[in-house]
């Protein structure tokens, strides 16, 4: 599902506007479905004061700490660059190694190799950001 979830994003243009077109709870959706972080911030902070300026003041729970949705919106516009990148080249290494197959079944082996891969990002990204692979 989230591959197919990105490659709406992807062809919707929301890697290409931050996200910005995307309300707080469809950035919030996105980030907890892709295991992207959800970014809190103390409601005192300059960057709560930005945020709620710039979100109408809207917050997650309650308590001191505020979710900072324009850091999260950075998350997933990296996200979806990533995703990006990754399924133009499953794409043309699926068409040089399935060539004998139709369009379709060529598309299937992309999206179920693409999910594969989503599965392994958020595992990824915590690796690298953590120093564990260098």
């Amino acid at each position: 599902r989230i591959v197919e979830e990105d490659s709406l994003l992807l062809l919707e243009g929301h890697d290409q506007n931050e996200c910005q077109n995307l309300s707080n709870q469809e950035v919030l959706d996105s980030c907890l479905m892709r295991n992207l972080p959800i970014v809190l911030v103390d409601s005192g902070s300059a960057d709560a004061q930005f945020n709620d300026q710039k979100t109408g003041g809207a917050n997650l729970g309650q308590g001191p700490n505020v979710v900072d949705y324009q850091e999260m919106r950075r998350n997933l516009t990296h996200h979806l660059e990533i995703m990006s990148s990754v399924a133009e080249a499953v794409s043309d290494q699926v068409k040089q190694q399935y060539a004998f197959k139709s369009e379709n079944e060529q598309a299937e082996i992309a999206k179920e190799r693409l999910g594969l891969f989503s599965s392994h990002v958020a595992i990824l990204r915590h690796s690298f950001k953590n120093g564990l692979w260098r």
